[in-house]
């Protein structure tokens, strides 16, 4: 069980598809993060959305804040459903009602998530159709505000991806102090893509 001074840290980490979510997260085996990723529980081979994945996540989220055996969880998803994530972050509340939560939002622009989201394809057989990549694009960039002011008292922050070097580009404790909580350490020691140079015979 978590003691008072070792208080659970929750991050949601929310962003369209294609946004590099899954590429700033630790592995999902990491023995110092718990992360919980929706599209680790979908069934049906090539689905790109499944209720049930969902519902799975959310399932696996509660055990770990009742199980209290956790210090730091970080929790995935498009952040495109104001309702589903207003009910994850009132269950943390109301389960770990002293919790820090960290809410990152991962940006990068549509035609950036639509490559990627079609290079996932090639790589991996995962499909997201183009009209759902654009939707929750707009959707998730849209409910910022109200994701800000759902979290009062917490961290709010958003990274942008669109270049190889992710950068934190906004980052506020929402009427509190200031306590950003070890994922922020993960990344920091966060190896960095090599810039690749240029030699004299190529330019």
């Amino acid at each position: 069980m978590i003691s008072a001074e070792r208080s659970l840290q929750i991050t949601f980490l929310m962003g369209p598809p294609g946004a590099g979510k899954s590429s700033l997260a630790p592995p999902i085996n990491s023995t110092d993060i718990d992360v919980i990723d929706p599209d680790a529980f979908k069934i049906l081979p090539g689905a790109f959305y499944h209720e049930q994945s969902i519902q799975k996540a959310i399932e696996t989220l509660v055990n770990k804040l009742k199980n209290q055996n956790s210090r730091h969880i970080i929790y995935q998803g498009s952040g495109a459903w104001y309702p589903y994530i207003q009910e994850l972050i009132d269950r943390v509340k109301t389960i770990q009602p002293t919790a820090h939560i960290s809410f990152l939002f991962v940006v990068a622009p549509l035609t950036t998530c639509i490559s990627r989201v079609q290079n996932r394809i090639h790589q991996t057989g995962q499909e997201v159709p183009l009209n759902v990549v654009i939707q929750n694009h707009r959707l998730a960039t849209c409910l910022l505000p109200e994701y800000r002011r759902m979290l009062e008292g917490h961290l709010f922050g958003i990274i942008n991806t669109e270049d190889k070097i992710p950068r934190l580009i906004h980052l506020e404790q929402i009427k509190g102090t200031l306590k950003p909580g070890p994922f922020f350490k993960y990344l920091k020691k966060k190896p960095q893509p090599k810039e690749e140079s240029t030699s004299p015979s190529q330019q």
